[in-house]
């Protein structure tokens, strides 16, 4: 049984071609544009996402201060 196939015995004898062959086709594929859309975007989702983790925990801490202060006399 072969655990190793024939490509992966191919990328570690050569790293550095493949090294080469990974950056080539990130560049041919527009990596860096991706990378940037996809950052974008997640930036875009998770600024509203803490937005609203901020609020609930505002009003959780509200209610909490209600029940913990004595009543008025």
């Amino acid at each position: 049984m072969n655990i190793i196939n024939s490509r992966a015995v191919h990328v570690l004898k050569n790293p550095l071609a493949f090294a080469l062959q990974v950056l080539k086709a990130f560049q041919a594929n527009q990596g860096l544009l991706l990378a940037g859309a996809v950052a974008y975007y997640a930036l875009l989702s998770i600024v509203p996402l803490l937005i609203l983790m901020v609020i609930n925990f505002g009003i959780l801490m509200r209610c909490s201060l209600k029940s913990a202060l004595p009543a008025p006399v």
